[in-house]
């Protein structure tokens, strides 16, 4: 997890949204290790993006190495410029990055004390 809760300061120094979910601690950006380049993680949001609407939460296609989700009832998978992706392009961006079954990203978390 490279990003969890953020300070106004802090989200004004990495250029968040005003209105961004960070600020309410309902935001987490993360790499998975192993997909940390721009093609690797697409791998990793195609994995989340099947499983995106039975979990209920926002996921940004990025294009780059890291992945932001949040907590947001509202969207379901949307681009850096806030526009929602329609369900043909869930599907068409899916059916292009998702890894075959043998070779998905194990997303695994830990907490530590």
């Amino acid at each position: 997890v490279s990003s969890w809760w953020r300070s106004q300061k802090a989200n004004q120094a990495v250029g968040g949204s005003k209105k961004s979910q960070h600020l309410l601690a309902l935001a987490t950006d993360f790499f998975v290790p192993g997909y940390e380049s721009a093609e690797g993680n697409k791998q990793v949001q195609a994995v989340l993006l099947t499983v995106i609407r039975s979990v209920g939460f926002c996921l940004e296609i990025t294009g780059g190495t890291w992945t932001h989700t949040d907590a947001r009832r509202d969207c379901f998978a949307f681009r850096p410029n806030g526009t929602v992706l329609t369900s043909q392009e869930e599907v068409s961006f899916i059916q292009r990055y998702a890894p075959t079954q043998s070779n998905r990203p194990v997303i695994k978390a830990s907490v530590s004390a």
